[in-house]
């Protein structure tokens, strides 16, 4: 009579002890796997923290290169092209944003020279630099102008002049911005005195603008040729193998074919690097 409450007994308490045992196995699973979870993504925000500026894009434009990779890979029946084309897919957003950063560079250059002299002319009558800076946004166009006038702005609501130095600096965004803005440093305890360190530095800006502009009209030419050259191989590809077909299966299927296909792609990619190098010089 007792054998069956016994045996019963005993396959109860088993099974609650293996399923206590079996839930504990999980728990510890799950924390091992939260744990890598968590190893992971401070993995990925160190790789998106230090990684190059042109990785990071949005997301669309990495689907559009994998299409690109897919795409190219379809045609050429070559993995190397494939890559290069994805690559540049990469690239070129990141190069239009160096050009727009670049014109806001040259057009910052190009006013900057104006609206320092105006501060210094109106900083050695009354050496107030709110007032200066609000003379110099209502008189120069935009972008410069605009970029006094909110440094005069932020002056007026009672923002720290450190902080406000510091965001016309960025706001200027080159070298003569950033003396500039040490200039003004120092004139809010040196006043007056620092009249002739202004008219220095609009003399260098002068100098700094004919050489741009000189560069500038020398390499636009070789520029422009350059980035036709890039963009040409693959529509002139789509042309040749509609008006001759044996293109396309000397390009895919034979080692020279690759080979031009190679340097194509690869030319493109270090125009990208070169332009960027000659630009800036």
């Amino acid at each position: 009579m007792l054998l069956v409450p016994a045996v019963g007994l005993g396959v109860g308490l088993a099974a609650g002890a293996a399923t206590l045992l079996i839930v504990q196995e999980m728990r510890l699973r799950t924390q091992k796997l939260v744990a890598q979870r968590g190893e992971f993504f401070d993995w990925v925000e160190k790789l998106e923290r230090y990684a190059p500026k042109y990785l990071h894009l949005p997301r669309w434009v990495w689907l559009l290169g994998f299409l690109i990779f897919v795409v190219l890979f379809a045609l050429f029946r070559n993995p190397v092209p494939a890559v290069f084309g994805a690559l540049l897919c990469l690239l070129i957003p990141d190069q239009l944003a160096y050009r727009r950063r670049r014109n806001h560079r040259t057009a910052v250059l190009e006013q900057l020279a104006a609206a320092i002299r105006l501060f210094t002319a109106e900083y050695a009558v009354a050496p107030k630099i709110d007032r200066c800076l609000a003379v110099v946004g209502q008189k120069i166009p935009p972008p410069v102008g605009e970029i006094f006038k909110r440094a005069y702005v932020s002056l007026i609501c009672g923002k720290s002049p450190d902080e406000v130095f510091q965001q016309l600096a960025r706001d200027l965004d080159s070298p003569h911005g950033h003396v500039f803005v040490q200039l003004l440093r120092s004139a809010q305890t040196q006043g007056q005195t620092m009249v002739p360190l202004f008219h220095d530095l609009i003399s260098r800006i002068t100098v700094s603008q004919e050489l741009e502009k000189r560069n500038k009209e020398e390499i636009s030419g070789e520029r422009m040729v350059g980035m036709f050259l890039v963009v040409l191989p693959l529509p002139l590809y789509l042309v040749l193998q509609q008006w001759i077909p044996e293109v396309g299966v000397f390009l895919a299927d034979t080692v020279a074919g690759r080979f031009v296909v190679f340097l194509c792609f690869l030319s493109s990619i270090v125009w990208f690097f070169v332009d960027r190098v000659v630009s800036s010089t």
